[in-house]
């Protein structure tokens, strides 16, 4: 059954969303496990082939990146981040009741959010591009900006976590060092080339017009400059379809296997549901 008994429901539930004056376009993609059943809706300013910026999202893509970094033994997740990275980048990163913690921060730490790195996103960078600012915001500027802040907690401290952009960033540039290619490449080497995915890819071309405008309580920002940046944070574009098709992989882990992969996700239902 691809979408037509279950279709209906579907496409009503698409339209309860967009009653919301917030919200401009949705895209809707739902899959059971065995894939008897499979739908996409859309509406507003969205179709259901269209491009668009899967933003956080990107960080389940990166976190596959380096799971099979460590298959690869290219990296461990308790590795300390400057086996990595360049002493300008960590020092100061976490300093902590006057204890500069940076050196013991951990690629896991980074993953789960757990480092407790302040983020660099929510201090500035938000109210300028709500308001339409448009800019680069590049690694040096992220590290400066992280740097003047206070981190809340010690690396890894028990029962704590703070979502971070920062620690994102940073990955990105710790996969690059790790692999010795660029995010990119890494990105079609281990997720966009093995699963044959035509339409995903990193946004690095601030005159790429292909994925959807963003938007923010029903008004479009137009970022170009600002997402052709971010890489790791957020930068991955994709469709609702290879979204649904990274995420069997990912959760089946069929991402994760030498063997030729086995992209259904058995006995489990997977839906995506993304609003822009």
């Amino acid at each position: 059954m691809k979408g037509t008994a279950g279709q209906p429901s579907i496409d009503k539930l698409v339209s309860r969303v967009l009653s919301s004056d917030r919200i401009t376009g949705a895209v809707l993609c739902v899959e059971t496990g065995d894939r008897s059943f499979t739908a996409v809706s859309s509406g507003g300013n969205l179709q259901a082939n269209d491009y668009y910026f899967v933003a956080s999202v990107t960080k389940l893509y990166v976190t596959a990146i380096l799971l099979n970094l460590r298959r690869e033994k290219r990296l461990h997740l308790d590795d300390p981040i400057g086996k990595f990275l360049p002493e300008a980048d960590i020092k100061g990163i976490h300093v902590y009741k006057g204890t500069d913690y940076s050196h013991t921060i951990t690629v896991r730490q980074l993953m789960s959010n757990t480092s407790g790195i302040p983020d660099y996103f929510s201090f500035s960078a938000f109210r300028e591009l709500q308001r339409g600012k448009d800019q680069p915001w590049e690694m040096g500027k992220v590290l400066e900006t992280a740097k003047q802040l206070k981190p809340r907690f010690t690396p890894g401290q028990r029962g704590k976590a703070q979502y971070s952009d920062t620690n994102y960033r940073l990955l990105g540039s710790l996969i690059e060092n790790a692999a010795s290619e660029s995010l990119r490449e890494t990105l079609n080497r281990y997720i966009v080339h093995p699963l044959q995915l035509e339409f995903t890819y990193l946004y690095e071309d601030a005159d790429d017009v292909r994925p959807a405008p963003l938007t923010y309580r029903a008004k479009q920002l137009h970022l170009p400059k600002y997402m052709s940046s971010i890489g790791a944070e957020g930068a991955v574009v994709s469709t609702a379809q290879e979204t649904m098709k990274f995420l069997r992989a990912f959760m089946g882990g069929g991402l994760f296997r030498k063997k030729k992969p086995d992209y259904l996700v058995r006995d489990e239902k997977v839906w995506l549901f993304l609003i822009c």
